[in-house]
């Protein structure tokens, strides 16, 4: 049998045509590798480079591109995109170009799967990207160093062909690794920064699929140095999208981004710290109103909250924990397990006019009280939103409260120190 099967290649092998076809396809795929390994990386680094630069109006490095064509992968190095002149800087061309660049990263890796010509769609086995930087700025004009970008592709025309369907496309083991973002904000005279981030999805595709496509990432960074995690299970792609998520945080000082929070300039946020243990969930199917909750444990602790022109404490507090039942957004309702209220500490003062000093810093105005409550009542929506809200247990620890009122006829001053109590089955509705 063996010898007949010789015998049979022998014969294939003498027809000049199939010599000649052989010949043919192994020289294509030598000249594939050849071009694939010496010739492909030096065109796709300049082409790279000239294309981005153009479409970004930035200028574009890259230092180095490998290119395996018979492993179908793809891997780009040291590639950077300088930050405008002008956005940079103001002061001098120097400085410019000491400015970070807007984006860079140290190595970015893709490979692609023989399975892309089966599907005829892009199968990516892997994306690996490596060191990727951000650096954002915002000007004292209030315009961000992407500002002419956000500019230019919001004014783009419509597409087309928004009703085609979508490209389909599989990416599995997506990888980013030490990443950084820094965003300095000018005109607040802040710098916010995300370091250490970590960002892992197993799989992502939008293949049609009998069985529902899960996606499981995880994510972990540090926001101005304290600790954050994400992780969850969705399901981005079919009738009924889903989502599960878990955000955890770790001694957030909330005081790096108070510029950015409603606190009137008044009042100065000189501590407060912020961690989470919050459980998201996201169900919606087709033709319906998304349904969203959330549950879990929010604390809130070592604040300290200052009139802002000669940093005196106002309220102190060592630590508000809320154990969240749940929050139903649909359902506009509210539970909550327990509510802990620990090491606070207030000065209220009544001014002559009538009102809290707290709250004329909080309004930034010395409206009297009765006269604030009645612009409210006046200016109040006819149909307010009506929610239901419960707790189950809430407890007070060390309450410490300070009260002075100037505006009685004799002024006088008292004080409720170290009260502890609890109260249960608190419900609070919308209409009591």
């Amino acid at each position: 049998m063996t010898s007949s099967l010789s015998a049979r290649l022998s014969t294939y092998l003498a027809k000049p045509w199939l010599r000649y076809g052989l010949a043919v396809s192994t020289s294509l795929i030598v000249i594939f590798g050849l071009l694939g390994y010496f010739w492909l990386p030096g065109y796709a680094k300049g082409k790279l480079q000239t294309s981005l630069s153009q479409a970004l109006h930035r200028s574009v490095t890259v230092n180095d591109i490998d290119v395996s064509p018979y492993a179908l992968s793809l891997t780009v190095r040291g590639l950077a995109i300088a930050a405008l002149p002008q956005a940079a800087t103001s002061n001098s061309n120097t400085e410019a170009a000491k400015s970070p660049p807007l984006l860079a990263f140290d190595e970015l890796y893709v490979d692609l799967s023989v399975m892309s010509l089966v599907r005829r769609a892009p199968v990516i086995s892997e994306v690996r990207l490596l060191g990727p930087k951000i650096h954002l700025e915002r000007d004292m004009d209030g315009r961000y160093s992407i500002s002419d970008l956000l500019d230019e592709w919001m004014n783009k025309p419509a597409d087309t062909n928004a009703d085609k369907s979508p490209a389909q496309f599989s990416v599995a083991n997506i990888q980013i690794d030490d990443g950084h973002v820094d965003f300095i904000d000018h005109p607040k005279g802040s710098q916010q920064e995300i370091s250490d981030l970590k960002l892992g999805i197993p799989f992502l595709a939008n293949f049609a699929s009998r069985e529902p496509i899960w996606v499981e990432p995880h994510f972990s960074a540090k926001l101005n140095g304290a600790a954050f995690a994400l992780e969850g299970k969705v399901l981005p792609f079919g009738e009924r999208r889903e989502a599960t998520l878990v955000l955890n945080f770790k001694d957030l000082d909330l005081t790096r981004i108070d510029e950015y929070a409603p606190v009137p300039v008044k009042l100065k946020l000189a501590a407060l710290k912020l961690d989470t243990d919050l459980r998201l969930r996201f169900i919606q199917s087709a033709n319906t109103a998304a349904e969203i909750s959330l549950a879990g444990n929010l604390r809130l602790h070592d604040l300290d909250l200052q009139e802002a022109a000669h940093g005196r404490s106002l309220l102190t507090l060592k630590m508000l924990d809320v154990q969240l039942g749940a929050l139903d957004l649909a359902k506009q309702a509210v539970t909550v397990d327990k509510i802990l209220l620990q090491g606070l500490d207030a000065d209220l003062l009544r001014n002559k006019n009538g009102q809290l000093e707290i709250a004329s810093l909080l309004t930034g105005s010395a409206t009297p009280a009765k006269k604030l409550a009645q612009s409210k009542e006046v200016s109040a929506p006819a149909t307010a939103t009506k929610w239901s809200v419960g707790a189950d247990e809430t407890l007070l620890e060390n309450i410490r409260v300070r009260y002075r009122d100037d505006s009685a006829v004799t002024p006088f001053v008292a004080s409720i120190e170290k009260l502890d109590g609890s109260i249960r089955e608190f419900e609070l509705n919308g209409d009591k």
